[in-house]
């Protein structure tokens, strides 16, 4: 199976991502995700430590540019990682944007 190109499916069986044709066992059965974080002026410093913490993170990086954070996350479904924006990341008043990539491969 060729995973270069996603091919935008309905999935419903366990072992594959929902949307898409990626086997979750590609990843050890977790589930890797960049999240983009733009934050309020000069809170940069204080949203890193915070994101940093979590357990869902394994690294975190501020940049410099049109965002200003960036954090490594590992999930074990697309549900987590839901849970995980709405109930870790966009409770932090400070965050003001975000952006999140799902690793393909």
């Amino acid at each position: 199976m060729q995973y270069s190109k996603l091919n935008k499916v309905r999935a419903n069986r366990n072992d594959y991502i929902p949307e898409y044709t990626i086997p979750k066992k590609s990843f050890g059965g977790k589930m890797l995700a960049y999240v983009l974080l733009g934050v309020s002026p000069n809170t940069e410093d204080k949203v890193f430590k915070k994101v940093k913490i979590l357990k869902e993170v394994r690294d975190t990086h501020l940049l410099f540019g049109s965002w200003d954070i960036i954090a490594t996350v590992e999930v074990n479904s697309v549900a987590g990682l839901n849970e995980f924006m709405l109930e870790k990341i966009r409770k932090i008043p400070e965050v003001t944007l975000t952006a999140t990539m799902i690793v393909a491969k």
